[in-house]
């Protein structure tokens, strides 16, 4: 660890079902870790939400692969989210690039899906990645700035 670097403290870890529920009680769950008055809390519960809703998505279905996991760690700086389910070898989060022009959203707007890890690595300010384990099990991880 280089010098003067603050350790991060272990807010929470939880796992979840995986179902149609699994974003709102993400959402719970960051609220109920961070408070309600945690001047990071909306971008966080939001980012829970999206990277929750891929797991929920694209992670590959059946026996004893119905959880996904919700890891926080808060440092000075950022909240550090880790969110793994039990992956997909043929699928990996992939970022879109974010419209420029209000204008340019409606098409985006009139499809499902495709722009949640662009807004997460929007308020992430890019600080974000994916991986999967030995497992096969994917894990995408994100440091939110606390500001």
């Amino acid at each position: 660890m280089r010098q003067g670097a603050t350790v991060p403290r272990r807010l929470r870890c939880t796992t979840l079902r995986q179902d149609q529920y699994a974003p709102h009680r993400a959402r719970l769950a960051v609220r109920a870790w961070l408070g309600s008055a945690h001047s990071a809390l909306y971008d966080t519960e939001l980012v829970a939400s999206e990277l929750v809703t891929n797991a929920v998505r694209h992670a590959l279905k059946g026996p004893g692969r119905d959880w996904v996991r919700l890891l926080l760690d808060e440092a000075a700086s950022c909240i550090r989210l880790v969110v793994t389910d039990p992956g997909n070898p043929m699928s990996e989060p992939e970022c879109l690039p974010l419209p420029a022009d209000w204008n340019d959203w409606i098409p985006h707007m009139r499809r499902p899906g495709g722009m949640g890890i662009a807004t997460v690595v929007a308020i992430c300010e890019g600080t974000w990645g994916t991986y999967l384990t030995g497992r096969e099990e994917r894990v995408v991880w994100c440091h939110i700035p606390i500001r």
